[in-house]
């Protein structure tokens, strides 16, 4: 046995060495905010369904710029078209 050791039936906090109590007490403030962390975003996890389709649906200016988009869509894809017949008779 070391002299300057404390044996295992002396450790509690009371009587614990200097140098071990800090160590002691983070432990515990470490367990204790991820607990609460923990138990914080447990509760926390709260979602909804929303359907966008029906709501836009309703929304005459939805339907006005899908059109717009469409008709922008299929400009953009005839002229591609038109660029790649023309490289491929390159």
């Amino acid at each position: 046995m070391h002299p300057g050791l404390p044996l295992c039936s002396d450790l509690n906090p009371n009587n614990l060495p200097e140098i071990i109590k800090p160590i002691h007490i983070m432990k515990r403030l470490i367990l204790l905010s991820v607990s609460v962390l923990l138990s914080v975003f447990v509760f926390a996890q709260r979602y909804a369904v929303v359907d966008s389709k029906y709501i836009l649906d309703k929304m005459p200016e939805y339907k006005e710029a899908q059109d717009k988009l469409n008709e922008f869509s299929f400009q953009w894809q005839k002229e591609i078209d038109t660029r790649q017949a023309a490289l491929d008779k390159m």
